[in-house]
């Protein structure tokens, strides 16, 4: 069985809570109640991609994927988590199965595991939140998010992604005072025999996410010429 190394570092304690939006936020040690980036960047970037395939499938059909899209995620985590922990995995049903074994390759990039499923937060963002992990991928600290998806994706459709892996950065940062220098997306969807990963540097997601907090609204109408400057 392979053997994953651990650095764990010690994450601050906070506590989830529920807003009066019904959103999750997050309580500081030092008593601020924070947003979660993943409720910011949702509320601040546009789909209107996903709003026309629910008008095209109605909201029946729309919410029944749904469901089925975020079971299937959090059963993708569930596995990885524990594999990363070096737990024996059971398996319950074959196609959760094979959405963790195209992913598996993927996983033996990472090593030196510095945070599982551990909740940060920056003062500078006023913004909390829980990354998937953060750890070396092929051996330079890095900033992983694991993604489910029907169809592969073109790398311009997830740069909320790396906005989101941005954040992550930046809480890493100021709690234990080192950068990641990767953003690592790492999907498995459907329509593949295996996961594909995207990587980009740390200090380009960085500037998109900057570009992102001044105005959310120019920044996606714009995306196309902000990727060709910070990508």
């Amino acid at each position: 069985m392979y053997k994953f190394t651990h650095a764990f570092v010690t994450p601050p304690i906070m506590k989830q809570i529920t807003g009066v939006d019904g959103k999750r936020q997050y309580l500081t040690p030092e008593g601020h109640n924070y947003e979660s980036v993943t409720t910011f960047i949702n509320r601040n970037w546009g789909k209107p991609g996903l709003e026309k395939w629910k008008k095209k499938v109605g909201p029946i059909k729309a919410k029944k994927e749904q469901i089925r899209t975020v079971n299937r995620g959090k059963s993708l985590h569930t596995y990885i988590e524990d594999y990363l922990m070096n737990k024996e995995l059971v398996f319950d049903n074959p196609v959760k199965k094979s959405n963790f074994i195209k992913t598996k390759p993927l996983l033996h990039r990472m090593d030196n595991i510095r945070l599982i499923e551990k909740s940060l937060y920056s003062d500078e963002l006023q913004l909390a939140g829980t990354p998937d992990t953060i750890s070396d991928f092929d051996d330079e600290l890095s900033v992983i998010d694991f993604k489910s998806a029907n169809k592969i994706k073109k790398r311009i459709w997830i740069v909320d992604f790396f906005l989101q892996t941005a954040c992550y950065a930046v809480m890493f940062n100021e709690r234990f005072g080192v950068m990641p220098k990767k953003a690592v997306i790492i999907m498995s969807a459907e329509d593949t025999h295996k996961s594909i990963v995207y990587i980009e540097p740390m200090g380009g997601c960085l500037l998109a996410l900057k570009e992102f907090m001044k105005d959310p609204v120019i920044f996606q109408k714009n995306i196309n010429e902000f990727k060709e400057n910070m990508w």
